[in-house]
């Protein structure tokens, strides 16, 4: 159950940001957008969309240790809404637009997610936007390609790539993986593989097709 007193606290010091549920049962009539939770990641974190997670733990002293657990338990909350909304995401390379590409790659420096032939084409740029970058692969089950390889949830709302190896993580993994290497004072480590890793976050596009609107409907009426 997520602490409504800490959350009190937090709102009143983001301008325009709404009431959060202060259980799972809740997010059935209120659904959290993800600018919700980014602004609480940015006012956590000081971070913006498209930096590391990496933090340092005095950010997290005393009372925060109890804000930001609460705050990986709504992105946790966030994924299971998704979930059972029947969210999808494409798959398809923004470059090339080509559906289901066998390899897709991450631009470290603008997090497009391109295949793996357009990066290997543009060399040392996005295809997309032309920024000079790099790439980290993405690695994906083809049985279940979006699957959080830290806590297994099936299809989390937002993911986190670990550069070094290619594994992704939802975003409530990563912020406890990152959180807890800061105490360890070490790299980030993936779960999987154990390599030390950098976690960059993930942009990937949800689509609407008849049948997700379908299934998105039927969750409502139970």
């Amino acid at each position: 159950m997520l602490c409504p007193n800490a959350y009190d606290d937090i709102l009143a010091e983001i301008d325009g940001f709404v009431s959060l549920p202060t259980t799972h049962e809740d997010y059935g009539s209120h659904r959290v957008t993800m600018a919700d939770l980014e602004a609480m990641e940015n006012y956590f974190l000081g971070t913006t969309h498209g930096d590391s997670f990496t933090t340092t733990h005095d950010d997290f002293e005393d009372d925060d240790d109890e804000a930001r657990d609460n705050f990986i338990q709504s992105l946790r909350a966030a994924d299971e809404e998704s979930y059972h909304r029947g969210d999808r995401f494409s798959r398809a390379c923004r470059a090339c637009d080509r559906d289901h590409p066998d390899s897709r790659v991450v631009s470290r420096a603008c997090l497009h997610i391109v295949c793996g032939e357009c990066a290997a084409f543009a060399y040392e740029e996005c295809p997309i936007c032309r920024i000079t970058t790099a790439f980290a692969p993405l690695l994906e089950d083809p049985l279940s390609p979006r699957a959080c390889t830290s806590c297994y949830w099936p299809s989390p709302a937002e993911r986190a790539l670990l550069s070094a190896c290619g594994h992704a993580v939802c975003r409530a993994c990563a912020y406890t993986a990152s959180g807890q290497a800061e105490e360890r004072g070490e790299a980030v480590h993936c779960t999987m593989c154990s390599v030390h890793s950098e976690l960059i976050p993930i942009e990937e596009e949800l689509f609407e097709d008849v049948d997700s609107i379908t299934r998105r409907f039927a969750c409502m009426e139970h």
